[in-house]
């Protein structure tokens, strides 16, 4: 039986948590991102998981050990969002010649973003 994927839930004014995300490799190694990548989010809603409704490149940072890579959120990224289950596509990008990773989990990234009181 498969562990369920973490469920994060978010008011549009609110910014923690931070989502961490274990990133390993073909061979289960887990991947050193301390240096040398750069990360891009493609934020979709769920219902239409191939509309991007954002590109988050700021806020994404890695490292070496677990979790591998952290990805911090602002009110301001949530503001190109409609509330509702949202869907995370993310990139790696290794800058010594621009060649991408791309995380593929079983269990997507996700979070349910709420409307923010009045």
């Amino acid at each position: 039986m498969s562990t369920p994927a973490p469920v994060y839930e978010y008011m549009a004014d609110q910014e923690l948590p931070a989502i961490p995300v274990e990133w390993r490799d073909k061979d289960g190694a887990l991947i050193d991102f301390s240096s040398g990548w750069t990360f891009t989010a493609k934020v979709c809603a769920a219902n239409t998981p191939t509309t991007i409704a954002l590109t988050k490149t700021t806020g994404i940072t890695g490292a070496a050990t677990s979790p591998n890579v952290l990805i911090d959120w602002t009110t301001s990224d949530f503001s190109s969002l409609t509330a509702g289950a949202q869907v995370v596509h993310l990139y790696a990008r290794r800058t010594s010649d621009s060649k991408d990773r791309v995380f593929r989990p079983s269990k997507p990234i996700t979070f349910l973003l709420l409307t923010a009181p009045a």
